[in-house]
């Protein structure tokens, strides 16, 4: 017999999704929230833990993260004629990164995935 999934804990993955959005401190009310509850689950936990033992420097979060989105953003201001300079300006506004290169990377990731998808769909009709 087949192993039942594990389950999900989607508090967890609505924190992380602040902590890759660069929302810290709402993260961190989030997590406190659900800790507070009584309700956390074992994922949510192990995220307190990291966020409390993690030493300095960069956190493993942040926008690279969000490459489906970013790139499935850029190709609907592509398809709906917004010039480049103005797509890379509305992708700074709502996902902060470094540089153009870090969402140039991300769209290039995007665009291989989807060509990838693409050619699995054509080969298994």
């Amino acid at each position: 017999m087949a192993k039942l999934p594990k389950p999900f804990d989607v508090e967890e993955f609505w924190i992380r999704n602040l902590l890759h959005r660069g929302r810290r401190e709402d993260a961190i009310a989030k997590l406190q929230a659900a800790i507070d509850s009584g309700n956390a689950g074992a994922e949510t936990l192990e995220l307190a833990e990291y966020l409390r033992t993690a030493g300095r420097g960069r956190q493993p979060f942040g926008v690279k993260h969000l490459w489906i989105e970013i790139g499935a953003l850029y190709e609907q201001m592509k398809d709906d004629g917004i010039p480049r300079s103005e797509r890379f300006q509305a992708l700074r506004r709502a996902y902060p990164a470094n540089d153009e290169s870090d969402y140039r990377k991300m769209i290039g990731k995007y665009r291989r995935a989807i060509a990838i998808y693409h050619n699995i769909i054509k080969q298994n009709p």
